[in-house]
């Protein structure tokens, strides 16, 4: 959780980078939460990495209205397929 928390912070201060390596390494460490792999997505994305980001979008399996609205407008906004 406190690795999850520096992705926040770094996220806001437009670290995006960090922000990835945070929320990956909160990952690998056990955290699983429905907002994880979006914030995950956006991170890699703003720090440049579309490939990655897109990757992470297509292993999605979006359930919730929200969810499916965040990998559409990922889709449409970024090109992240």
């Amino acid at each position: 959780e406190v690795l999850y928390a520096r992705a926040l912070r770094a996220m806001s201060v437009r670290g995006y980078r960090a922000a990835a390596e945070f929320l990956i390494e909160s990952e690998r460490r056990g955290l699983r939460g429905k907002t994880t792999r979006p914030l995950l997505a956006y991170a890699l994305l703003m720090a440049g990495e579309k490939d990655a980001a897109s990757a992470i979008v297509r292993g999605m399996s979006p359930v919730e209205d929200d969810e499916r609205h965040f990998a559409e407008w990922m889709r449409a906004t970024f090109g992240a397929r």
